[in-house]
């Protein structure tokens, strides 16, 4: 070895051997990348220079192992608890949420219940038009609440209102159950208005809706059978029927009147439950149309209203375009029978029956020495079987009734 100043003392200027000695003992080397010799020369390993690399910082030991740091492992625990509540909550945050809209869906579900009872109930106790949900005589009828009658018979108030119904319609459904409400007759839970039962001037239903889809249905058959079926007339308020029956009494006298119109709270229009199908001529009958409807109408539980061969039992010429809902079942036990809805329910059609009838012809008195004019009218009155001649007037002076309300025909039935 060269350039040896003192034993305990020697520096090595040669690039591989540069260390720097201290105090002789042997220590304090400086890591500068070169190997390591002793002091007498003897190869002694590879240092590295001092690490800068951030994975070499305070948390770590020369050798790149993590020291063990009990504050950071502390650390550590406490975020992946905190992250373990975060997503604990995030979870029941969704099964909240998920509770809450079941939660909902449910009152909603119990509100809409409560709105259609509400609606249903409200419907019951109007009795609007005369749907057909209660059951009487193998019979399905809203508007005839049997039920309801058997119930509140022990009351005074409808008491009182059986006994008038004994007085007025004495005689009238022998066998059946009648039930007089409002001033609305049921019979056996369907409601009846002729000549003899009425409507109170402030019944005001409109087409009944059920009776609107029934025919909606028989349509649609029919077009698919090449037939096609229209309202021309359905529902007809008590006051058109004034305007309508006025118009004939003040032409033609009362008798011609009743002959070819319906006494205003006696015309079957009002109950919303009937329609004229097509047109109200006579040249109607016998039409493909006419046949049609004739067979297939108590499928969908109406009835040819006024059914030739009945004229002296219903009041009123045969019309096989005016078909009146009454249900499926009734109408199909009808059909069977050949009955027409007089007989079915035993009663009349009689304006001489009619509790109003006196003071009907008191108030209409005026028109009572009036007589129709034309011929028209004189061979209806003389027994003519020509319907069309008799009640389609033609001339001048007796022109068919038509107005607004569509009746093209003269008869407002």
């Amino acid at each position: 070895m060269d350039n040896y100043d003192n034993y305990n003392s020697r520096d090595y200027n040669d690039d591989r051997y540069e260390r720097d000695w201290q105090d002789g003992s042997g220590g304090g080397y400086d890591y500068d990348g070169y190997d390591d010799y002793d002091r007498y020369g003897n190869y002694e390993g590879h240092d590295e220079a001092p690490r800068s690399d951030e994975r070499y910082d305070d948390d770590y030991d020369n050798d790149g192992e993590r020291e063990y740091d009990p504050e950071y492992e502390e650390y550590v625990r406490e975020q992946i608890a905190r992250a373990k509540l975060r997503r604990e909550k995030a979870d029941q945050l969704a099964r909240d949420r998920l509770h809450a809209k079941m939660v909902m869906a449910a009152a909603g579900v119990i509100i809409i219940s409560l709105i259609i009872m509400v609606i249903v109930n409200a419907s019951g106790d109007k009795e609007p038009q005369g749907t057909y949900t209660g059951e009487s005589s193998s019979q399905q009828v809203q508007a005839a609440p049997a039920e309801d009658t058997e119930s509140s018979e022990a009351e005074d108030n409808e008491s009182s209102s059986q006994s008038e119904n004994s007085d007025i319609y004495k005689g009238q459904a022998t066998g059946h159950q009648l039930v007089t409400k409002d001033g609305i007759t049921y019979v056996d839970g369907i409601m009846i208005v002729n000549k003899t039962f009425s409507l109170p001037s402030d019944y005001d239903p409109g087409l009944n809706s059920e009776v609107s889809e029934a025919f909606n249905s028989m349509a649609a058959q029919a077009w698919s059978d090449g037939i096609t079926l229209w309202i021309c007339s359905g529902y007809r308020s008590y006051d058109e029927q004034v305007t309508l029956f006025e118009q004939y009494a003040s032409q033609r006298g009362l008798d011609e009147a009743d002959a070819v119109s319906a006494r205003p709270g006696h015309s079957e229009h009002q109950t919303g439950l009937c329609i004229d199908v097509n047109t109200t001529d006579f040249s109607f009958e016998g039409t493909a149309e006419a046949n049609w409807l004739e067979q297939h109408c108590a499928e969908y539980g109406f009835i040819i209203r006024f059914p030739k061969g009945k004229e002296k039992i219903t009041g009123y010429d045969y019309e096989p375009w005016h078909i009146r809902y009454v249900g499926i079942e009734a109408a199909q036990q009808m059909k069977a029978s050949g009955k027409c809805l007089e007989e079915y329910l035993n009663v009349t059609s009689d304006y001489a029956d009619s509790p109003g009838n006196e003071d009907f012809l008191k108030k209409y008195a005026q028109y009572a020495d009036i007589t129709p004019a034309d011929s028209s009218a004189a061979d209806y009155n003389t027994g003519s079987t020509d319907n069309a001649a008799d009640y389609n007037y033609n001339d001048n002076t007796d022109a068919y009734y038509s107005d607004d309300y569509g009746y093209g025909d003269g008869y407002g039935y």
